[in-house]
């Protein structure tokens, strides 16, 4: 009788423990899914410009200064070591063209020189001709103007990955 019994009761323990474990995984997936929703939905909130599957880049270092009362003036900036990937913005606030040029003090390479009209602004990217990043160490921004002074608002950024824009 004892076996009976206890046959007749395994099948609806087992049944019980079954759907036991069935109801405890979807709690637990209902659980991960909402943190997940939270997740994206803060991300988005921070930045609305990250798209799906990329990685926000980080920034090794940022710049900012106002040049003038000089026709031929200079800057410095660092680019850290893996930040490679440059950034920079120029007002030229002048009544005549600026011309700004920039150079890694280290090894003294031109990575560029470009003129700017007055009232004029430029954003230049190191991404269209060095796609794999500027080297790190100091750089040395030069400004020069043959009729005026040299008044140029000037910004940039070093970060990890490429820049958009």
């Amino acid at each position: 009788m004892k076996k009976k019994s206890f046959l007749t009761i395994l099948p609806v323990v087992a049944v019980t423990v079954i759907i036991l474990l069935a109801v405890s995984t979807q709690k637990e997936n209902v659980t991960s899914s909402a943190s997940v929703d939270n997740i994206s939905q803060h991300v988005n909130l921070q930045d609305t410009n990250l798209q799906d599957n990329v990685s926000p880049s980080r920034i090794g270092n940022k710049w900012s200064g106002h040049l003038s009362g000089s026709k031929q003036t200079s800057s410095s900036f660092d680019v850290p070591k893996g930040y490679g990937h440059v950034q920079l913005r120029f007002l030229n606030q002048g009544t005549s063209e600026a011309v700004i040029s920039v150079a890694h003090e280290g090894s003294g390479k031109e990575y560029f020189t470009k003129t700017i009209a007055a009232g004029e602004s430029l954003v230049w990217t190191s991404d269209a001709d060095y796609t794999q990043g500027m080297r790190s160490g100091y750089y040395i921004l030069s400004f020069r103007s043959s009729s005026s002074y040299v008044d140029v608002d000037y910004s940039g950024m070093a970060s990890d990955l490429p820049q958009n824009k």
